[in-house]
């Protein structure tokens, strides 16, 4: 008999704490990086020919590492793999306030509604609350024009980037044409927000990477000026345990600085 084998996320909480308040907000980056692994999933999916329909935070559970896991596919189906699309119906979901306004009434359901969502839940994790005054339904939003105008994201949270208010406008677009064409192009999005942030690292930050530049050997001998264009034209990035910093293959077009921890090489294949 068919069956399904899902992994066990050891000591795995939902994503909602974050989305329900701004006491346990996440930071700007780590919201990003959440959003943009749960945008690859659903690419993942999609490319199979799988429509979630139930994209919301508890439905994403994250592990000791923040490392977040999209689960609970009980209402997914199978869209015609040529059209991407398949016939609206409530399949016994009910209310839901990350539902795509397509979901109501007779109308075509596809990978867009599952990109709504995810662009409801960045939103919360980035602003501690619904991006709607009013709430919505799968009914209200098309009895209620007004109810489909969100709350800018920026006016939330003064500290969220244009580029990002930019990304969940489009992800919440009532028309879903108007919205990403696919997951991978959202996950692309949040790659370029997650490196805009990277630039603009808190001062606090830059000066901690400026005194940990200014022991290194290499640049010892730079005047204190010099370090601080260094600085202040580089990226900085965070990678966690395990992550790939080049592969083989890669043409690199900068000088990678390990400011704080260890990296190592791996080799595969003959020598």
């Amino acid at each position: 008999k068919p069956y399904v084998v899902m992994e066990s996320v050891y000591n795995g909480r939902s994503l909602a704490r974050h989305c329900e308040s701004s006491v346990h907000r996440l930071p700007l980056e780590d919201a990003v990086r959440i959003a943009r692994s749960c945008a690859n999933a659903l690419h993942h999916a999609h490319q199979r020919g799988v429509v979630h329909r139930d994209v919301k935070p508890r439905n994403v559970l994250l592990d000791e590492a923040l490392e977040p896991k999209l689960v609970d596919f009980g209402f997914s189906v199978i869209t015609n793999l040529i059209r991407n699309t398949l016939k609206a119906g409530h399949g016994g979901n009910g209310f839901n306030p990350y539902a795509a306004p397509e979901r109501n009434g007779d109308k075509r359901v596809g990978i867009g509604a599952d990109i709504y969502s995810l662009g409801i839940v960045l939103y919360e994790l980035l602003a501690g609350r619904p991006p709607f005054q009013t709430g919505h339904s799968l009914h209200n939003l098309d009895d209620e024009p007004g109810a489909a105008k969100h709350t800018p994201v920026r006016r939330c949270r003064s500290d969220v980037p244009r580029v990002l208010e930019m990304i969940t406008d489009r992800c919440l677009n009532r028309v879903p044409s108007d919205r990403y064409p696919t997951a991978l192009h959202f996950a692309a999005n949040l790659e370029v927000a997650a490196d805009q942030l990277q630039v603009n690292a808190s001062p606090e930050t830059k000066r901690s990477v400026f005194k940990r530049l200014g022991k290194l050997p290499l640049f010892k001998e730079l005047s204190e000026s010099d370090l601080n264009e260094l600085v202040s034209n580089s990226t900085l990035r965070v990678f966690r345990d395990g992550d790939e910093i080049i592969t083989a293959g890669d043409t690199a077009r900068c000088i990678y600085v390990i400011v704080q921890g260890e990296a190592g090489v791996r080799r595969d294949g003959p020598q």
